[in-house]
């Protein structure tokens, strides 16, 4: 036999293994880790096809469907695949007999229970359930790790991401704790009343993960205010306020946190689709919004959303299904295309689902009042949709899990959950995830009613078919009841780390390794007492650029299409003495503007020599024209006529219109097109893109401007010393205009911000200099510093540094008051010449004399390495070479609140290179 190769259900990856006998045993992903019980591959794989075609179904619809054949193969005789299908049959009995589950599902024991395919018996029976039994299919492993969370003072309540940390009885868990969490990325939250709530992002890994939170500061806790937090409500349903008052909403879908909910609703922006979010899962969802590229006149329905950001929808009516995509998350949706469609005129499309992957589109088909579910899938994101084929899916409309693998069925009194073991198995009845008593609820089984959330703590439903009904929400447990719980034990607090009186306290004993030398003068304390300021520091408010301001307040303005205070607005701006230094700028503004100016030109050309009954388009509609006058375009439909003003048109009807009529080589109005589309659409979507790349060397050239803008207005925020506000706008210019004149710029903008020229320098060291590289050179020179200009109570760090012989060192020191020995008056990390030393309070990466790393990371003597330093107030993180070593609080009230870095090189024998010293956000 030969190789058998199976997708993971979980992660997608293809599983290769030696033949066919492990099929009906469990396997576990390497990637994922997802455990799943093996299941014989389809026969033939799916082809793909346009599905935008006429016949996506027509191919199939009314003929027995046999999975996805080619269209053209030799004819084999009937008994074959009655044959193959029955020895499959006895093969998989006999695996299931011979190995007795000892890997695989089991049911007690007894004999393994075939499953009809009831949606090809019965699709338009009550719900399509495949079997109320089956085997029991495994849980899926989920790795996790250890955080231990502190507080200041301790007691506070604990939440990981939107999970109440409780201990093993389910009572709520305080700090300090040691909690379970699942491996990656969460949020880990503390409150308490009186106080504000405290937030730190952690990833959780092999290794037990710290997270230290300082004394938090008085004010409201926002958690507590939350309605789901005070009171659980489980069980209640609550109407969605801000979702009721848009209008008939309907046809609810919860993303896979339950953050975010779509819907279909006939609002005062038009009918389609809408979304509301909320912060967390213990607030209220707030005012939806519109999604404008779904407008239409038919109904739509069952809104659904993947990982990647696509939106699929349905329309019945027309018994197709779109897509939109958009830009990022926080861009509107600009694109919009046909996913699936049918040539026949009498079924409906009531209902649909696409997998969070995307790969997977499931739709209800009605005909005649009798429903079928459909699947089609694709191998990935760039490829069409293949042919529809029916599956048994329980309860007939889609109500999946993210997965794809979880199926609920709800009949206003029983939320059931079905599974099965793979996306090509068959659904098999698992457990009751709550009983309601919801008497108002009205099912409508071939459409969507209610959604849930993945792990099972939220539904959301509609009460009733009708459009008066509203959207409710019920809370179904108070954790979660599907996936891994967010448990804690108390943990004895840590002892924070705190630098001792220099005159009582000893130093901790040290055996120097061999021909390591550490300088014992930086042990030495000192008498001098300076008086510091250790009230916290107030966020410091960086005023904006004059460069910054300028081009917000224009964009601004044209966006709203207000072209004459724009134009207004230039003119005043030419004699602007803080904007002199960009006049160049300005005058690319004013072509701009004209240019804009010439598009309305065209347009109102155009719209005035069309014809009557010529195709025009507003919104999603088709209309004919009528006329045009007074700047009013007039247009009709099947309805009454309808009257537009040509500056109230929405910017792609606009450039379609003036678009269809211009030739290949006209690159001037292209050019005009993609102008005004930029600023329309303040720089968002592909729109824009696609037309200036049509208009040739001019729209190459504002592409290049747009660049150039960023780039001068990067280098005015480095020459005022504001590299937190440089290095975003370096970043825009490298994704967004790469290959431009600009991009060209931005390696010479990096290396002016690796610039030490502000940096004091103190003591008798000669600093050698080359390019941003500064060498401490061997033998010592006493109080030798490079001091940061700036004193900073947030900051990260980073920098490069090598050393040369065995007693190379130096470090880094912070809060440090500017002023007196930094080795009594600030912190440091110790950057020495000990690779392979065993890491102790001196080795590299420590609290030099206070705390040590957890490993000693640093590269052989010569070598270049890395630091990233982070200090948050009291919470400082070390990192060398890309390895966390130190994660701590350094308390101490004699050292200021906010304090200078310095770079030390008393010892010698050490260069630094590219230090980029960037304040925290608001510090």
């Amino acid at each position: 036999m030969g190789n058998l190769s199976i997708s993971c259900p979980g992660c997608q990856r293809q599983l290769v293994f030696p033949d066919s006998s492990v099929v009906g045993k469990t396997a576990r992903c390497p990637s994922c880790s997802h455990r799943f019980v093996i299941e014989p591959p389809a026969e033939e794989p799916a082809p793909v096809i346009r599905v935008q075609e006429p016949a996506v179904l027509a191919r199939s619809r009314g003929k027995p469907r046999t999975g996805s054949r080619p269209a053209k193969r030799e004819r084999k005789p009937a008994w074959i695949p009655l044959a193959i299908t029955v020895g499959l049959g006895l093969l998989a009995v006999t695996l299931l007999v011979v190995l007795g589950g000892g890997d695989g599902p089991a049911d007690g024991g007894g004999e393994a229970r075939p499953v009809a395919d009831a949606a090809a018996e019965n699709p338009g029976g009550p719900g399509g359930d495949v079997t109320a039994g089956g085997p029991a299919l495994p849980e899926a492993d989920v790795a996790t790790g250890a955080i231990r969370v502190e507080t200041n003072p301790a007691g506070a309540l604990v939440l990981v991401d939107d999970q109440q940390v409780i201990d093993e009885e389910g009572n709520p868990q305080r700090t300090p704790c040691v909690v379970t969490a699942p491996k990656g990325s969460h949020a880990v939250t503390v409150v308490r009343p009186g106080f504000v709530d405290q937030v730190r992002q952690v990833t959780v890994s092999a290794k037990e993960v710290d997270v230290m939170f300082g004394v938090p500061r008085e004010g409201v806790s926002a958690l507590m205010k939350a309605r789901w937090f005070a009171s659980p409500h489980t069980g209640e349903p609550v109407p969605i306020a801000a979702v009721n008052s848009v209008g008939r909403a309907r046809d609810p879908w919860l993303s896979r946190d339950g953050l975010s909910l779509w819907f279909i609703a006939s609002g005062s922006d038009g009918q389609g689709v809408y979304f509301a979010t909320r912060p967390n899962a213990y607030e209220e969802f707030g005012q939806p919004q519109f999604v404008p590229i779904t407008r239409g006149r038919d109904l739509r329905a069952s809104p659904s959303v993947t990982t990647e950001g696509l939106l699929v929808y349905a329309v019945p009516e027309k018994a197709a299904i779109w897509g939109a995509i958009r830009g990022g998350p926080l861009q509107p949706f600009d694109d919009k295309h046909g996913l699936a469609s049918s040539s026949k005129t009498t079924p409906r499309w009531t209902a649909s689902q696409i997998s969070s992957s995307g790969l997977h589109l499931y739709w209800v088909e009605e005909t005649d009042g009798r429903g079928v579910t459909l699947h089609a899938s694709r191998a990935d994101l760039e490829s069409d949709f293949g042919p529809a084929a029916t599956i048994a899916l329980p309860g007939i409309r889609p109500s999946l899990s993210a997965d794809g693998l979880r199926q609920y069925t709800f009949d206003g009194k029983v939320l059931l959950r079905w599974r099965r073991s793979s996306l090509r198995g068959l659904f098999n009845r698992d457990e009751t995830v709550a009983e309601l008593d919801l008497p108002e609820y009205t099912d409508d089984r071939l459409s969507r009613q209610f959604a849930v959330s993945d792990d099972e703590r939220w539904l959301v439903y509609r009460r009733g078919p009708e459009d008066g009904d509203p959207l409710m929400m019920v809370r179904l447990h108070e954790h979660p009841f599907r996936g891994a719980r967010v448990v804690g034990v108390p943990a004895p607090p840590r002892q924070v780390v705190a630098r001792g009186d220099k005159k009582t306290t000893a130093k901790p004993a040290r055996t120097p390794a061999e021909k390591l030398k550490i300088d014992p003068k930086s042990l030495v304390g000192t008498d001098k007492k300076t008086t510091k300021n250790t009230k916290p520091v107030k966020p410091r408010r960086v005023p904006d650029l004059a460069l910054t301001t300028h081009m917000r307040r224009l964009e601004a303005l044209l966006a709203n299409r207000d072209y004459e205070a724009a134009k207004t607005y230039l003119a005043e701006a030419a004699s602007d003495k803080a904007l002199s230094q960009w006049a160049e700028l300005l005058t690319w503004d004013r072509e701009e503007l004209q240019l804009i100016e010439a598009f309305w030109v065209d347009a109102r050309r155009v719209a005035s020599e069309m014809k009557p009954d010529d195709p025009v388009r507003i919104g999603s509609v088709r209309l004919k024209f009528v006329r045009f006058e007074d700047g009013v375009l007039v247009a009709k439909g099947q309805a009454k006529p309808i009257e537009r003003p040509l500056v109230k048109m929405a910017a792609s009807d606009l450039v379609a219109m003036v678009e269809g009529t211009l030739k290949p080589a006209d690159t001037e109005p292209r050019l005009r097109l993609g102008v005004f589309l930029h600023h329309d659409l303040k720089g968002r979507g592909t729109s824009a893109a696609r037309r200036l790349a049509r208009a040739g060397d001019s729209g190459k050239q504002f592409v290049d401007r747009r660049g150039l803008r960023l780039l001068e207005e990067a280098k005015a925020e480095i020459g005022r010393d504001r590299p937190e506000r440089a290095l975003p706008l370096l970043e825009k210019i490298e994704t967004s205009y790469a290959g431009s004149t600009a991009s060209d710029g931005v390696s010479q903008a990096r290396q002016s911000l690796y610039s030490l020229e502000k940096w004091t320098k103190r003591g008798g060291r000669a600093w050698e200099r080359k390019g941003s590289a500064v060498r401490a050179t061997p033998g010592r020179a006493a109080g030798s510093l490079l001091v940061s200009p700036k004193d900073m109570p947030a900051f990260v760090l980073t920098l490069e540094w090598k050393t040369e012989g065995e007693t190379g060192q130096g470090g880094v020191f912070f809060r440090y008051g500017g002023s007196g020995d930094p080795n009594s008056e600030a912190v440091k990390v110790q950057l020495s010449s000990d690779a392979g030393v065993a890491a102790d309070q001196f080795s590299t990466g420590a609290l030099f004399g206070v705390a040590p790393p957890a490993s000693n990371a640093v590269k052989p003597t010569g070598e270049w390495n890395s630091l990233k330093l982070t200090v948050d107030g009291e919470q400082v993180e070390v990192v060398i070479n890309g390895r966390s070593v130190l994660k701590t609080n350094v308390s101490d009230p004699d050292l200021p609140a906010s304090g200078h870095v310095a770079l030390d090189g008393v010892a010698g024998g050490i260069t630094y290179r590219q230090v980029l010293l960037v304040p925290l956000a608001g510090r």
